[in-house]
């Protein structure tokens, strides 16, 4: 070999000068090849790096300083690239001055006939991708052994890996998993909600933890605990992800069916109507655990009566209850037969030719329409009791009964069971406590001309409707009316019975002597005789209606409330102190006379204690009974109630109205032609009597005719109607026992609408209009005649 110093231009056989300087200069090694394969030049950054100042050097000599495993792989490229005449790129260790071998990238592109050769140091980058990968072999190795199903995504969030168990358990092939492709195994109801939690994860870097069902290589879901951490370098940053996926479907359907459980459970705590808690439960099961749900009792006769169905769609719900009203439960039936049996069936999946048994031609195309795959009957009750069935049914949903679903429905069952069974006996021993408080009010209410009394008594909801509320009214012979309305403090039997005396005794006493005084004297004395630890309050009096003298006492009750003809609101007011208390020395008669129209409202003090603030509750009262209603209604002590008790009173109410004089010129069902027609026409001649022209009372009659129409197309039943004079006009006034409408003037916009075009008339013909609903009554509604 001969030795040169470094030339600024060296000419290569068939090719033009090389330019050396330039080549020198690099700062990675480099090298020159002739066309015969005879290394021409080497650089001094290679001349460097190899220890030698030799800058020639035959080929034997260069793969003499490759690693001899590297040295085929370098003849294979370098061959393959001179075919070719193509660059080629290849990794080889190459052998140092300090004897040791380093990784190179090693480059040759073709220059004319020539190569041009460099070498790239990559032996840190190397050595790290292979200690990477054998930490990465380590990881799956254990990531194999692991029982949870893992994987390893990139930095972004891409699926790299997944292992064996993972593979084995949703049946997908490796390759499918990777990118995004895992997503399709996930259940997607539970898709976008980790996705979007999972990408969040990958903004901020935080670990990740979230739940979803993952679907097995049979189809089925499970329920599994994700957890993915990020693996982050030396400096920090990110490079991948580890995540587990852990199978915790066992316990989340125990937590699932606990909290259905608990919530099935709830719908019987909160009422003691045992159709209201059955739909609540339906609704409950067909919202977490089937599509359908129903629940059929059996009835008095022995038969299996629906009482509730719920599906997840309710928009769906008439489509079941019209089948099951024209195709009820059959003795036969498999509903039927678990119910009695007391054996739970499971019909899944249901297949065509099920539906071959059903012999009414109709009723299989219907059955065949709801399009259920599913039905799981399990029965409320035992054997020795039988109380109905409990039914679940898939139709939309995507899958089929488990064991599991069975054993929560069987457990729902047997809640069921025990809450209907307390219902039911709940029931009984009201019916026994409404007869028995029955017994202890009066069986009918005086009414003779000129004089109106209405009553209502609401019990309470504890004790079992019983209470020491009550009400009495009756005639004497001397045509007086007698009176009392009382409460006995304490509540149920203990102060049921007591009350049951008291009535009594003021009924007697009021037979003997109609002063009202007196009888609370006679009546204190039998108390503290017979029941010395208890005291009452009462409101006793007489009314002549000849004189239309009101007299009265009162012993510690709530003063009475008096309406008078023109609306004016007063209070009857008596000092007193309650029975029992041995204080009624000083205790008097106080009068007052009532006049035509006057409405008189007694109470017990649960109708003013509905708010617990006794001052409020007055006001409320008082805020009612101003309303013109009151001055026309046939029942103003049901009116009232309406108006101020509530659905669930904490205590026991009773209310009695005495009405001097009429109220409603006219009462009757709207519903029944002879009588509407009757009040029609007495309506007419009250309008000829007072001189009304024939073409105002044509207009009149319209509207009379209207507005009783319209309260028979939609709310038959009771009606008042009033008609007064003030000013010079008349003013007609109306009260029905309907649900309420919606007052417009206007014509409808559907011009053979019937809806709406009896308002529009009576609108137009009529003026000053008012109308309301008076919730839990009925709706009123008055206006100026055109006369």
């Amino acid at each position: 070999m001969t030795r040169m110093r470094s030339p600024e231009r060296i000419p290569i056989e068939g090719l033009p000068p090389v330019d050396l300087a330039t080549l020198d200069v690099l700062p990675d090694p480099a090298w020159v090849t002739t066309p015969a394969e005879r290394f021409a030049y080497f650089n001094a950054a290679w001349l460097g790096l190899i220890g030698s100042g030799e800058r020639y050097a035959d080929k034997d000599t260069f793969y003499e300083r490759l690693h001899p495993d590297d040295r085929a792989v370098l003849k294979d490229a370098w061959e393959t690239a001179r075919e070719q005449k193509a660059p080629f790129a290849v990794d080889c260790r190459i052998r140092l001055r300090d004897g040791d071998h380093h990784w190179f990238l090693l480059r040759a592109i073709p220059v004319g006939e020539a190569w041009l050769g460099t070498a790239i140091d990559v032996d840190a980058e190397r050595r790290a991708r292979e200690a990477l990968i054998a930490a990465e072999s380590r990881a799956r190795t254990i990531a194999d052994a692991m029982p949870q199903l893992t994987g390893i995504t990139d930095a972004a969030g891409r699926v790299l890996w997944v292992n064996d168990k993972h593979v084995a358990y949703t049946g997908q092939p490796s390759d499918e998993v990777l990118g995004e492709g895992w997503t399709t195994i996930v259940h997607p109801e539970d898709v976008l909600p980790m996705l979007d939690g999972w990408r969040n994860a990958l903004a901020s870097g935080e670990p990740f933890e979230t739940q979803y069902r993952l679907r097995r290589f049979d189809g089925a879901y499970r329920w599994f605990l994700n957890r993915s951490v990020p693996v982050r370098d030396g400096n920090g940053k990110i490079t991948s992800w580890i995540g587990t996926a852990t199978d915790i479907d066992a316990r989340k359907r125990a937590e699932d069916a606990l909290r259905i459980v608990v919530e099935a459970s709830l719908a019987f705590s909160e009422t003691l109507d045992a159709a209201v808690a059955l739909q609540r439960l339906a609704d409950v099961v067909a919202a977490h655990v089937a599509d359908w749900c129903g629940v059929s009792i059996f009835d008095a006769a022995g038969r299996l009566q629906p009482v509730a169905i719920a599906h997840r769609d309710p928009s769906r719900v008439r489509v079941i209850k019209d089948y099951m009203r024209r195709y009820p439960s059959r003795d036969d039936d498999a509903g039927t037969i678990v119910a009695t049996t007391g054996i739970p069936v499971r019909i899944d999946p249901i297949v065509p030719e099920m539906y071959d048994a059903i012999d009414d031609p109709a009723q299989r195309a219907e059955a065949k329409a709801l399009a259920l795959r599913a039905i799981l009957y399990v029965p409320l009750g035992d054997k020795t009791e039988p109380l109905g069935v409990l039914s679940l049914a898939l139709s939309e949903t995507d899958r089929s009964f488990t064991d599991e679903d069975q054993q929560l429905a069987t457990l729902i069952a047997q809640r069921a069971s025990i809450a209907v069974a307390n219902a039911r006996l709940y029931e009984r021993q009201s019916q026994v406590a409404r007869t028995l408080q029955s017994a202890f009010l009066p069986p009918a209410l005086p009414r003779t001309d000129g004089i109106a009394f209405d009553a209502i008594y609401t019990a309470g909801t504890r004790d079992l409707t019983i209470g020491g509320d009550w009400y009495d009214a009756f005639a004497l012979e001397n045509g007086t009316i007698a009176f009392s309305v009382g409460d006995v403090a304490g509540r149920g039997l203990d102060a049921a019975v007591p009350m049951g005396k008291m009535r009594q005794t003021f009924r007697a006493l009021g037979a003997v002597d109609a002063d009202p005084t007196w009888s609370l004297s006679v009546a204190d004395a039998v108390l503290r005789r017979e029941h010395p630890d208890i005291f009452v309050t009462a409101f006793v009096a007489t009314f002549d209606p000849h004189a239309g003298l009101l007299t009265h006492a009162n012993a510690g009750h709530p003063a009475p409330f008096l309406r008078e003809a023109d609306g004016t609101l007063t209070r009857i007011e008596a000092p007193g102190v309650p029975l029992g208390l041995g204080a009624l020395a000083e205790q008097r008669n106080e009068e007052r006379t009532l006049h035509s129209g006057d409405l008189l409202v007694a109470f017990t003090d649960g109708l003013i204690e509905t708010t617990r603030d006794i001052a409020e509750g007055e006001e409320r009262v008082a805020s009612a009974l101003a309303h013109p209603a009151f001055a026309i209604c046939s029942e103003p002590a049901a009116l009232l109630s309406a108006l101020i008790v509530p659905d669930e009173p904490g205590d026991d109410i009773a209310i009695l109205a005495l009405r001097v004089g009429r109220g409603a010129d006219w009462t009757f069902d709207a519903a029944r032609p002879r009588r509407a027609q009757a009040a029609r026409g007495a309506f007419v001649r009250r309008l000829v009597e007072a001189g009304v022209g024939e073409r105002a009372r044509d207009a009149c009659e319209t509207i009379f005719g209207e507005l009783i129409g319209n309260v028979a197309r939609y709310t038959p039943g009771p009606v008042d109607v009033a008609l007064r004079r003030s000013d010079g006009r008349f003013r007609l006034a109306a009260l029905d026992r309907g649900p309420g409408f919606r007052w417009d003037e206007h014509l409808p916009a559907d011009q053979f609408a019937e809806s709406g075009r009896g308002l529009f008339i009576i609108g137009r013909l009529g003026s000053a209009v008012r109308a309301e609903y008076l919730p839990g009554f009925g709706s009123y509604i008055e206006l100026t005649l055109p006369t």
